[in-house]
């Protein structure tokens, strides 16, 4: 179970840094945020609250990027309809995360700077 914490923490950082050299415009916004705490010797978790950025730097990177791309297994409880399809109760449903974090039409392609997060 530690190990596989660990890992799945180290692949989103991993992600999120290689996203962030791909944009050095985002990198330099986050890096802003990170400097406005101050100078003070490490960051607390109260000091994370306020990086609000950040914060969402680390979401797109889960969106894009999941850890583990396919959620654990569900069970329905009762017959129901999903976009045509009959799925009756008790049947075991794997989500595909990748593929939602993906699908165009529920997403918006925009960019958002750090003034509009702060004002959020």
């Amino acid at each position: 179970m530690f190990g596989a914490g660990t890992d799945t923490t180290h692949t989103v950082l991993e992600w999120a840094i290689a996203e962030l050299l791909r944009h050095p415009e985002i990198m330099k916004e986050v890096q802003d945020e990170v400097r406005m705490i101050g100078s003070k010797p490490s960051i607390t978790e109260e000091d994370i609250e306020q990086m609000h950025y950040l914060k969402m730097v680390i979401k797109e990177t889960l969106r894009l990027h999941p850890p583990l791309p396919l959620l654990v297994p569900r069970e329905s409880t009762q017959d129901v309809k999903i976009q045509g399809y009959d799925i009756p109760a008790k049947t075991r449903v794997i989500i595909n995360a990748w593929a939602i974090g993906r699908e165009p039409l529920s997403w918006e392609s925009r960019r958002i700077s750090s003034k509009k997060i702060h004002e959020c």
